[in-house]
């Protein structure tokens, strides 16, 4: 039976692994930024990540 109240704890993400990425580049970046092999904020400027789509928020999968 449905119940909204459990929906967001049930299918949020747990991991980056849970999240579906639109091709292998942006799961390959994610990965690397997660484990820290490539580094972030660069010193070209960059220093945030938008990531966007239904129902998804990553931030809990990102450790600290």
């Amino acid at each position: 039976m449905w119940n909204s109240k459990d929906f967001e704890a049930i299918y949020s993400p747990k991991s980056i692994n849970d999240i579906v990425y639109p091709n292998e580049y942006s799961k390959t970046l994610i990965e690397q930024l997660v484990t820290g092999a490539r580094p972030f904020p660069i010193p070209a400027g960059k220093c945030g990540i938008l990531l966007h789509g239904i129902l998804t928020c990553p931030l809990p999968a990102v450790p600290n």
